[in-house]
């Protein structure tokens, strides 16, 4: 998949995108830069696509997918797990963990849930409102906080913060 960034096409390549503009050298975009543009970039079509870049980068049709690895990796486990007498990777790695097994650890997710869940329904509509019309509108008319938005208000949101503590 190619993407375009400021008008240049850009390829990922060796954990970089790669792109040349006519008569400029290449330019490269490191994996690190993303997220100096997503929390300060105003331009949130430029936010989008960044993100779509950064979190597609192994999905291509080139040298860095790693989807086939993680499915054979996934069924490379699947069978060790089964070869010494449990039903799933989980099941056999959970054994000798806090945990216990699987329905414990969904037992401490659920409890994490309860506890922190109110919280974060809480700060994700502070930063709804904050975006509040600077986001497109879904068909209620409320503010559609897209994932690409979350840290650019996530980082007002906290400078705001460390304005009003001065």
């Amino acid at each position: 998949m190619r993407y375009a960034l400021f008008g240049i096409k850009l390829v990922p390549s060796d954990g970089f995108y790669v792109g040349q503009p006519l008569g400029i050298a290449p330019i490269a975009v490191k994996k690190e830069a993303f997220r100096p543009y997503n929390i300060r970039s105003v331009q949130r079509d430029l936010r989008r696509q960044l993100y779509m870049m950064r979190n597609t980068i192994c999905t291509h049709d080139n040298t860095e997918n790693t989807l086939q690895i993680c499915q054979r990796l996934v069924n490379l486990r699947r069978e060790i797990a089964q070869l010494l007498g449990s039903k799933t990777y989980a099941d056999y790695v959970l054994r000798h963990r806090m945990a216990g097994s699987v329905r414990g650890v969904y037992r401490l997710l659920n409890d994490l849930i309860d506890a922190y869940k109110p919280t974060a329904m809480k700060e994700r509509e502070e930063l709804r409102r904050m975006s509040c019309g600077k986001v497109a509108t879904h068909k209620e008319g409320e503010g559609q906080l897209e994932p690409w938005d979350q840290a650019f208000y996530t980082h007002k949101q906290i400078g705001r913060a460390s304005c009003r503590e001065r």
